[in-house]
């Protein structure tokens, strides 16, 4: 026979894990990239679970298309971020530039880069919304 002791133990052992393993996926998806788009000034990257990153298009002085295979995406090294198949998401340095970078990337093209706040970000799936 069990007591009550040794039942709320098991139990412990059997939800914690869960509950940790939950919360790991959660923080994991919570920095997938869900949509980029501009809305009249403002350009608003937003996550799957609904954080959102706000650029306002006056701080910009220009807006290039760039290709995932240019120099800027070779020898890149997470400072905090998310790199997982094809989502890129967070921070980034160039190794051997030096070059700060905030990635939004899920894998669709064309990429945009233009530089904020001494970060130079790359983001795709650029659309509008809301207009």
């Amino acid at each position: 026979m069990v007591n009550k002791t040794n039942l709320i133990i098991i139990i412990f052992c059997s939800v914690a894990p869960l509950l940790i393993i939950t919360f790991v996926v959660l923080q994991i998806v919570a920095f997938f990239p869900y949509s980029s788009y501009v809305n009249e000034d403002i350009i608003t990257l937003e996550y799957k679970l609904g954080k959102k990153v706000i650029i306002h298009l006056s701080e910009i002085s220009e807006i290039n298309q760039v290709n995932s295979s240019d120099q800027l995406f070779q020898d890149l090294i997470r400072t905090n971020g998310l790199a997982l198949g094809t989502y890129r998401t967070g921070y980034f340095k160039n190794r051997k530039t030096g070059q700060k970078l905030y990635l939004f990337i899920s894998g669709n093209q064309p990429l945009v880069m233009f530089k904020y706040q001494d970060l130079i970000y790359v983001v795709d799936d650029w659309g509008e919304k809301g207009v």
